[in-house]
């Protein structure tokens, strides 16, 4: 009786010891798919393929930084995100978050780069398009796009036109 106990006691750590080494070697590749994803791959298995073949292409988002100043006019400019392929900053008026602009390195997603063929409008030469009520964005470079979404109904479409105007297009549009 004692020797089966033994066994079964064996068994039972044995078993308990490999399911932890294997949970525990998931969590890490867990750990180590995320800070592969953190600057700027898609986590979905296309998004992986896609993202991965033209990752070192793609532009750093620091390197976007330069073209937005830290103030346009009344508009203060605060940087919330950048990571491979793209920056974001929050447009604050006052105090008050009025919009979000966004600077993204297109080249891998050509299905977005082509809706702009369409556009009738332009800023300083880039095609131009409304992205739904609240957002304009403009090409430039046939590769960058650059976007301001309203989040006040008060920001309108003049409002964006302005803050995308004093985007430095020139700068952004050297790092083709």
């Amino acid at each position: 009786m004692k020797l089966i106990n033994t066994l079964g006691l064996s068994f039972i750590i044995v078993t308990s010891v490999l399911l932890t080494s294997c949970f525990d070697s998931k969590q890490e590749q867990k750990k180590v798919d995320s800070i592969e994803l953190k600057d700027g791959a898609d986590i979905s298995s296309e998004g992986e393929k896609t993202r991965g073949k033209y990752r070192k292409k793609l532009v750093k988002g620091k390197e976007f930084n330069a073209c937005l100043p830290n103030k346009m006019g009344d508009y203060k400019i605060t940087y919330t995100q950048e990571k491979l392929g793209m920056i974001q900053a929050v447009v604050s008026e006052k105090g008050d978050d009025v919009a979000t602009i966004t600077v993204a390195d297109l080249l891998d997603t050509p299905q977005n780069i082509e809706k702009y063929t369409s556009s009738t409008q332009d800023l300083k030469g880039y095609p131009m398009l409304s992205k739904g009520s609240k957002g304009t964005a403009i090409l430039v470079s046939d590769r960058f796009q650059v976007q301001v979404r309203s989040k006040s109904d008060s920001f309108t479409e003049a409002d964006r036109i302005e803050v995308l105007s004093q985007v430095d297009l020139n700068h952004l549009a050297q790092l083709n």
